[in-house]
């Protein structure tokens, strides 16, 4: 037919314009992580790291002290339960003087077991070596000599101090006394004696440990004497 005039549809299918647009790569299974994701993957990864790194060192620096705390503690109550094991036995006597000071301690004992018949009268002397860091422990009967300063078997070992003190009652008065550091008293023993031990090879490995032996020789423990005790 003449009168029809064809016409010409302008644009494009559907299939011919994809045809046209550029490429793209699909953001699926094949693609890599970038280098910025890397990144922070591995800062994660260190930082996490260093977390349990660090809960760890102090885990095991927690359990070092402890358990050095406790070999220093068990090494010196043990030391100490011959201190009070001695002055179980004090004993008055009237050729043997007490003698106290801040870092000797000289008193008369009776050796040998309670209920045997073999019991000696001595004397037992505490004595502190402070360059040594030790304290020391000496025993000899009546009648013999009394050994030099510094003589003694070790008792306490690593100690960075050692100290004694006294407490009793004070003349007329009837009146417990306070804590001093020496016991002068020829004629009259102390209430109760204390040793306050710190031991540790360094200042903060130190373990403070007090012990107060109330002597049962003056009979049952006054209510003051428990008191300062404590």
């Amino acid at each position: 037919m003449r009168g029809i005039k064809r016409c010409r549809v302008s644009g494009s299918s559907p299939h011919n314009g994809s045809r046209n647009q550029p490429f793209r790569r699909s953001r699926g299974a094949g693609h890599g992580f970038s280098l910025i994701e890397l990144l922070i993957t591995t800062l994660i990864l260190a930082v996490v790291t260093a977390a349990i790194g660090a809960c760890l060192a102090g885990g095991i620096r927690s359990f070092d002290a402890a358990r050095t705390y406790l070999e220093i503690e068990c090494g010196t109550v043990t030391g100490l339960e011959l201190v009070e094991q001695d002055f179980g036995r004090l004993r008055r006597s009237a050729t043997i003087r007490f003698k106290g000071m801040s870092d000797q301690v000289t008193f008369p004992v009776r050796f040998g077991p309670e209920s045997g018949s073999k019991r000696i009268d001595g004397t037992v002397r505490y004595q502190y070596d402070r360059p040594g860091g030790v304290l020391l422990r000496v025993g000899w009967a009546v009648g013999g000599m009394e050994p030099g300063s510094g003589m003694g078997e070790p008792v306490v070992t690593g100690l960075q101090d050692c100290r004694f003190r006294y407490r009793g009652m004070s003349s007329g008065q009837m009146v417990v006394t306070d804590w001093q550091s020496d016991w002068l008293d020829a004629t009259n023993l102390p209430l109760a004696v204390e040793i306050e031990c710190r031991a540790g090879d360094a200042p903060d490995d130190a373990v403070d440990i007090r012990r107060v032996m109330v002597l049962r020789v003056h009979g049952p423990p006054t209510r003051e004497v428990v008191k300062g005790a404590n």
